[in-house]
């Protein structure tokens, strides 16, 4: 039971259905001894479950001790993130001067580290040999602190970079603050901007921009910069691990951003995952009911949202475990 010891675990229960409030009283509703009663409720103390003062025993209401013991768990995570935040603020200007000596760490961790500035900066890095695309099983992570980033990019046809990313299997992900979109500086229709086939989450508070993809992390030459024409490109497997383990705390943490005709056209996506699975391509789907390929793949979009899933495989078999019909 939540990892409990059996002790702790009928002790527990016993104290919610009876509401003794000692520990000789307890003994005697549970049938455990006073001397296995002890270390249970030492447990069960612990945990944060109640507290014990010689004979007393003092029950928390278990909502009460839940609050309690999320709060503490999420001051530690945050705790936790901050310190990792302040590890990866301090690498740009650490690994600059590392380089200057050596090219290779000291545990042997070879890297390479490149300067991009300038407006073309983002068009380098993106068009870096097989970036995003060469390793299609490694997601493409960016953590962005405003929409700064869409200009950055410079996408003119979103439509064309959707169709881009699907035809080279291209896993984006992106994380932006919450006021990015909701409050947007200049009114902009985040929705519009955005390839459906990205996932996008949002945060309460995202601290810098980076960019990690494989064993690649591009990182701002000044930590908490918004814009993304200048930055550091460093290669390192062991770097780009504790980026992609920050990345996906922060991303466990957010909330699907889903646009509004994602959400009216929820209910529809039955129909067309019933057809998948009888092995109709998307574009055949999408011809079978009358929708265009692009309202197809919206619906996808927001079906592995809802299954919190990756992939039209594991969308396939969350719905089917679920939803579908009999």
């Amino acid at each position: 039971m939540n990892g409990r010891s059996e002790h702790a675990a009928i002790a527990l229960r016993t104290l919610l259905r009876t509401r003794v409030d000692s520990v000789k009283a307890l003994s005697e509703e549970s049938d455990l001894s006073i001397a296995d009663l002890r270390p249970a409720l030492a447990e069960l103390a612990e945990a944060g479950h109640l507290s014990v003062a010689g004979d007393r025993v003092e029950l928390l209401p278990p909502l009460q001790a839940a609050q309690r013991r999320i709060l503490a768990v999420t001051e530690q995570a945050h705790r936790a993130l901050e310190t990792v935040s302040a590890t990866i603020e301090d690498l740009p200007t650490l690994l600059a001067d590392w380089q200057a000596g050596s090219t290779a760490g000291a545990h042997g961790d070879l890297f390479s580290v490149e300067v991009l500035n300038g407006a073309q900066a983002v068009t380098s890095f993106w068009s870096r040999t097989g970036f995003g695309w060469a390793d299609a099983s490694k997601p493409v992570r960016i953590l962005s602190p405003s929409l700064a980033f869409v200009d950055d990019f410079g996408v003119p046809d979103v439509s064309a970079a959707d169709d881009y990313m699907r035809d080279h299997a291209i896993d984006a992900r992106c994380l932006l603050p919450l006021e990015a979109v909701t409050e947007p500086p200049d009114g902009r229709d985040f929705a519009a901007l955005i390839a459906p086939t990205a996932q996008v989450r949002l945060a309460r508070r995202v601290p810098s921009w980076f960019i990690v993809h494989g064993d690649t992390v591009a990182v701002p030459l000044s930590w908490g910069e918004p814009r993304l024409s200048s930055m550091l490109v460093i290669t390192s497997a062991s770097l780009a691990r504790l980026a992609a383990e920050f990345f996906d705390e922060l991303w466990h943490q957010g909330v699907p951003f889903a646009p509004a005709d994602d959400r009216e056209e929820a209910p529809d996506w039955s129909s067309l995952l019933e057809l998948m699975t009888q092995s109709a391509t998307v574009q055949g789907a999408a011809r079978a009911l009358g929708i265009s390929e692009r309202t197809a793949r919206r619906r996808l979009a927001a079906a592995m949202r809802h299954y919190e899933v990756d992939g039209l495989f594991a969308l396939g078999a969350a719905w089917q475990r679920t939803d579908a019909p009999e």
